[in-house]
């Protein structure tokens, strides 16, 4: 079975073709705050299970372009804070 993400649409499609319908959705937000060094930590060593999907050069150059925007777009890059986000779909058939 191929491992990837998917965006909600498509999910929507799935269920769909499944013969199923979404009687809920519910989006769980949490707040986080990190260092850049942390981060990249993380990345490196797999942190979310996604990064593993990566081929090692498109990783590389995909690393490269995550700090050149962190860098843009923060200003302490001791305590870059966002919103990780997850999303709980109840289904029925």
């Amino acid at each position: 079975m191929e491992e990837r993400l998917y965006e909600i649409d498509e999910l929507e499609q799935h269920i769909q073709n499944a013969d199923m319908n979404i009687y809920s959705t519910r989006v769980f937000g949490y707040s986080r705050t990190s260092s850049l060094d942390r981060l990249v930590h993380q990345a490196k060593n797999n942190h979310y299970s996604t990064f593993a999907l990566y081929e090692k050069e498109t990783f590389d150059e995909s690393l490269k372009i995550f700090k050149q925007n962190i860098k843009k777009n923060f200003d302490d890059l001791e305590k870059i804070k966002w919103t990780d986000e997850n999303i709980m779909i109840e289904i029925r058939k």
